[in-house]
């Protein structure tokens, strides 16, 4: 009997040549089209535009919060210095408080408050933007204060008479406080949220 060799061969590619067939075999993929492609924009555009003015009324609402606490200190400071010398003071600096020398006065930056007290009756937390309020505090013991019934009332307060651009800190205000229609000062009218 005759041994006969008999190779077998497997009809296998190779695994790259497997890459290529298996990407030869799906045919054509379907792709986005230009119309759901702007779609999505068009959806993404509408979000932002509805969150937008809710996160810069959250920022604007977190800065307000933050003076009014430093306005708060600064007037429970001025309560304790009154307590010792009989009067109050201007000067931020007499206080047993701390405010960073560079917010100490009227000058007004635009997304910062920076402090200061005058007449020896009220302190002040201002910004140079009409879309964060301002606010005052009214010293308790000042005869001005008692004589106009604001003694110890602390205020929200626009930037003057409102328009739009000062809706947003006139939104702020009404969350935190009361409109006050006791004094009808023009400038005072409509502008002014009694805090306590």
């Amino acid at each position: 009997m005759q041994n006969k060799n008999v190779v077998v061969i497997y009809n296998t590619p190779s695994p790259a040549l497997t890459g290529i067939l298996s990407l030869q075999g799906r045919g054509k993929q379907r792709a986005f089209t230009l119309i759901e492609l702007l779609v999505v924009v068009l959806i993404i555009g509408i979000l932002a535009a509805v969150a937008l003015p809710q996160y810069k009324k959250a920022v604007y609402k977190s800065r307000a919060a933050e003076a009014l606490a430093m306005l708060n200190a600064i007037t429970q400071a001025q309560e304790v210095y009154y307590l010792a010398n009989g009067e109050y003071t201007n000067d931020l600096s007499e206080l047993d408080v701390e405010v960073p020398s560079e917010l100490i006065g009227s000058n007004l930056f635009t997304n910062k408050y920076s402090y200061y007290c005058a007449e020896k009756r009220v302190c002040s937390a201002n910004v140079d933007n009409a879309n964060m309020p301002g606010f005052a505090s009214n010293f308790l013991h000042s005869t001005t204060n008692q004589e106009r019934g604001f003694a110890g009332v602390k205020y929200c307060h626009t930037y003057g008479y409102p328009t739009t651009r000062n809706d947003l800190a006139k939104s702020i205000c009404q969350s935190m406080g009361v409109l006050d229609t006791v004094y009808d000062k023009d400038w005072f009218v409509g502008n002014y949220f009694r805090l306590n």
